[in-house]
């Protein structure tokens, strides 16, 4: 049964982008998680990595090893849904 799932891209040899990493809401907290981003993580491990976590998620992905951006920045076609939903400020 199939309980997580990852979703990432390959750029070329030095950057990645990590955009999915979920677990079914009955798996949360075994562990799950941790093993699809160790997965990830050892899959990319010549590469920068840029992660788009769900708000109030970011708390799993530092303790993966993940540091917050201070210039990241987005342009989306709904902004206001994606402010409402915590994406933006």
């Amino acid at each position: 049964m199939r309980k997580g799932t990852k979703r990432n891209g390959y750029y070329g040899a030095y950057q990645a982008a990590v955009y999915d990493c979920a677990v079914i809401k009955e798996y949360q907290g075994k562990g799950f998680g941790k093993i699809l981003m160790e997965n990830i993580l050892s899959d990319l491990k010549a590469c920068n990595i840029i992660l788009y976590a769900s708000p109030g998620r970011e708390g799993f992905y530092e303790k993966q090893g993940f540091l917050k951006m201070k210039t990241g920045m987005a342009y989306f076609r709904n902004s206001e849904l994606m402010k409402d939903r915590g994406f933006t400020e």
